[in-house]
């Protein structure tokens, strides 16, 4: 399964055209290190944005959004990568086949169905009920008994 996280997230660096490795200072990348643990801590919750974020990491706004985009990415779309990473991971687990799709998203922070699905359709290039589908399958596969 981390394994499809990882894949997953490989896949939206190279499709957004995320940099790595760019020339942060020290102070800079501490800041990234703290908001990213930020925004994992509060992934769950619907009103995650940016001015929430710059707050919490005694920053502004305008400044947040300069650190990021120095990475390739803006804020908004790293949080909504790492919500469509986990409602991906979510979705391909077995143990939480009987949550909806939905249900799932919801959990994630994502509270419009529509944007949930086109967002999947975009990034993973496949729905969400595709990646379900699959799961499903392979719950359902056993091996043959003696």
């Amino acid at each position: 399964m981390h394994n499809a996280v990882d894949l997953i997230s490989t896949l939206l660096h190279e499709e957004l055209g995320l940099r790595v490795g760019s020339s942060l200072t020290r102070k800079q990348s501490a800041l990234m290190a703290h908001v990213n643990v930020y925004i994992d801590g509060h992934l769950l919750d619907p009103s995650l944005r940016p001015p929430y974020v710059a707050r919490a990491s005694y920053t502004s706004t305008r400044y947040l959004h300069a650190i990021f985009l120095a990475q390739g990415v803006s804020v908004s779309t790293w949080i909504c990568i790492l919500r469509l990473s986990r409602c991906y991971r979510d979705l391909l687990d077995p143990l939480l086949v009987e949550i909806s799709i939905s249900a799932t998203a919801n959990r994630w922070g994502f509270t419009d169905s529509s944007q949930c699905r086109q967002v999947f359709r975009k990034s993973c290039r496949e729905s969400a009920r595709d990646i379900r589908k699959r799961t499903s399958l392979s719950d359902n596969c056993t091996a043959p008994r003696d």
